[in-house]
């Protein structure tokens, strides 16, 4: 019996198969099950004991099923039997007969440089450096100064004329504020 994420997978599979590997399985369906003019073919169900096709030939539908060697308990076992039902098919088909999406993406993954390597050495990389230790030295006296007093510094004002009042505004000038007669202009 399938667990509930082996359920989840195996609708996974049938939808992949289905919409995009219909190649694949009128391949298996001509070849490993021997339907003759196979025109579609599909994957109805997958049970823990059998995929469950229906295969439609010039005008009518053919259910058959596929039965597994052994009751399978994970989506994982059903693709490998898949894929051994599909090598099985290419053996009984003709040389010419063309490869499946499948067969291409095996081919690639088949053909990935890969590279067989040995462990020498092994060792633990710590990327949290650990804290320095501080030192101090509380024999050595201190010398102790007076505070020193900071004063705010004061940006004076400037007054500017307008004919009715004199007004106040504060300036990045040096110099000091000065008396304006508000009649006359400076």
């Amino acid at each position: 019996m399938f667990d509930k994420k082996s359920l989840e997978n195996i609708e996974l599979i049938i939808d992949n198969h289905n919409e995009v590997n219909g190649d694949a399985l009128n391949l298996v369906s001509s070849y490993y099950l021997g339907v003759a003019d196979v025109l579609e073919s599909r994957i109805m169900d997958i049970s823990d004991e059998e995929i469950s096709m229906m295969i439609q030939v010039s005008g009518k539908k053919i259910y058959r099923t596929i039965k597994f060697p052994n009751t399978f308990k994970s989506s994982d076992e059903v693709v490998t039997f898949f894929y051994l039902c599909l090598a099985e098919a290419r053996k009984k088909a003709p040389e010419n007969y063309p490869k499946t999406r499948i067969e291409i993406q095996i081919e690639k993954t088949l053909n990935l440089d890969t590279y067989i390597t040995k462990v020498k050495k092994k060792r633990t990389v710590n990327t949290v450096t650990p804290p320095r230790r501080v030192i101090r030295n509380y024999n050595t006296p201190t010398i102790r100064t007076k505070p020193v007093r900071r004063t705010r510094t004061v940006i004076p004002s400037v007054r500017v004329n307008t004919p009715t009042r004199t007004t106040r505004v504060v300036s990045n000038r040096t110099q000091p504020a000065r008396k304006v007669n508000s009649r006359r202009k400076n």
